[in-house]
């Protein structure tokens, strides 16, 4: 069995985490991920203010609703240590845009600014514009 596709890092700046997801991607994989990020990384993500999940290049078809929730699960956890985060979802296909505007309405507690976008040129934009609620 080969490397997962998908990472999830901060990037050098510190303040910024970076999820990419490549080729097709199951919910397992993606609840795995998550939890793997935050179990090594919670005390690191404190400080995070952007989050930028770019799915682009991803076959989210192996994705599930109880995945979606599991993740979304995860993000209100981590709120509790970070609610001061802006996430841009990067979601080109119409099945990840939908999946992202799932996870959106799954995780509204968390407090977070959402943008979910077709393109990471605009998200990049839209984090450098400094995240602003539209």
């Amino acid at each position: 069995m080969g490397a997962v596709p998908l990472s999830i890092e901060i990037q050098e700046d510190g303040v910024t985490v970076h999820l990419v997801a490549s080729g097709s991607i199951t919910g397992r994989e993606l609840v795995e991920a998550n939890e793997a990020f935050f179990g090594a990384s919670l005390e690191s993500f404190r400080r995070c203010r952007f989050w930028i999940s770019d799915y682009s290049a991803a076959d989210l078809a192996e994705v599930d609703g109880p995945s979606l929730r599991r993740v979304s699960e995860i993000s209100l956890d981590a709120a509790r240590s970070n609610p001061d985060l802006a996430v841009a979802i990067v979601a080109g296909a119409d099945l990840a845009f939908g999946f992202a505007r799932m996870w959106e309405a799954f995780s509204s507690e968390t407090g977070w600014r959402v943008r979910v976008v077709r393109g990471p040129e605009e998200a990049q934009r839209w984090i450098a514009d400094g995240a602003p609620v539209v």
